[in-house]
């Protein structure tokens, strides 16, 4: 079942002893469309500082939904290897935190959901030491409210991103066309994305506002099961067999 935003966005961490933080943005790979970080604000308690983690790790707490469980003790985030909030995240620093946290990194297929075994990972390569920011590493914070634009002109914004919870990816954009047609909402998949403008904030889509318009329209109050995201994607004419 796909979720917005707001299933992760907001929502309280619990570690092992005590509340962390919440959950402030996503980090997302924009030629993968997979999450990659969740971005964690400390609050007062460790003013200033941006903790990510992986959102895998990340376990719904037992009869609250609006908390997480981490597998970690509070001493172990604040001796985390820290990210200035406002610096693209290097892959430098994504495999300091692999390294501190005992993880396998998601490049090496690591990252296994909670609970699993978790392997010491390999010293880092020349190459990974001198790496600079990942381009493609985003916010799906700051992805909201960009504009939409068609092959023939604009015709709405970007409204949420709608994740896959169980692959932490997201296979759909909810899009707001009232800039072209007045309360309108509708799903667009990633793989339909020509292009995002990161300095215009906008992001071209390879179909006519007709197209567009013709896209079935979205009812957040009707759940997105894998059938219907599977309709979604035959009516654009995409592969489907992943689903």
């Amino acid at each position: 079942m796909l979720r917005d935003s707001a299933f992760v966005i907001g929502r309280h961490i619990q570690a092992i002893d005590g509340p962390i933080g919440s959950v402030s943005d996503l980090l997302f790979d924009d030629t993968s469309w997979t999450i990659r970080w969740a971005v964690i604000d400390t609050g007062s308690w460790l003013t200033g500082r941006r903790v990510l983690l992986p959102p895998q790790k990340l376990s719904p707490a037992p009869n609250d939904p609006d908390r997480f469980i981490v597998p970690l003790t509070c001493r172990q985030v604040k001796a985390s290897p820290s990210e200035d909030a406002d610096l693209p995240v290097s892959r430098q620093h994504e495999t300091q935190l692999f390294g501190y946290y005992q993880w396998d990194p998601y490049w090496l297929g690591g990252v296994p959901a909670f609970g699993g075994t978790l392997p010491m990972i390999p010293p880092m390569a020349d190459d990974l030491k001198l790496a600079d920011g990942d381009e493609h590493l985003r916010s799906t914070v700051r992805l909201k409210d960009y504009i939409v634009r068609a092959t023939d002109g604009e015709i709405g914004h970007v409204a949420d991103v709608l994740i896959d919870p169980e692959r932490w990816s997201i296979p759909l954009l909810e899009i707001a066309t009232r800039n072209w047609l007045p309360g309108r909402k509708v799903l667009l998949a990633p793989a339909l994305v020509e292009a995002i403008d990161w300095f215009e904030r906008a992001v071209s889509f390879r179909r006519t506002r007709a197209e567009i318009q013709a896209s079935p329209e979205y009812d957040p109050s009707t759940p997105i099961d894998r059938d219907r995201l599977r309709l979604l994607y035959g009516h654009y004419g995409l592969p489907t067999e992943w689903i």
